[in-house]
């Protein structure tokens, strides 16, 4: 799931890992994506991942 913004300007990130339920807000776009670098958040694509979720999908057999 990308990064999601509503209405009233309310932004998220939601971590895309497998039985995850980590996510970042904020009501600042640009913020909030200085602050999934922050917390070392990955983006592969389309996809977000939480540090820890990043871990394990890289060592997930193709």
């Amino acid at each position: 799931m990308g990064l999601t913004v509503t209405t009233g300007h309310y932004c998220f990130v939601r971590c895309d890992g497998p039985r995850c339920t980590k996510r970042i807000e904020h009501s600042d776009e640009k913020a909030l994506i200085r602050l999934v670098k922050l917390c070392e958040w990955e983006q592969r694509g389309n996809l977000w991942f939480c540090q820890d979720c990043a871990k394990q999908v890289d060592h997930v057999p193709s």
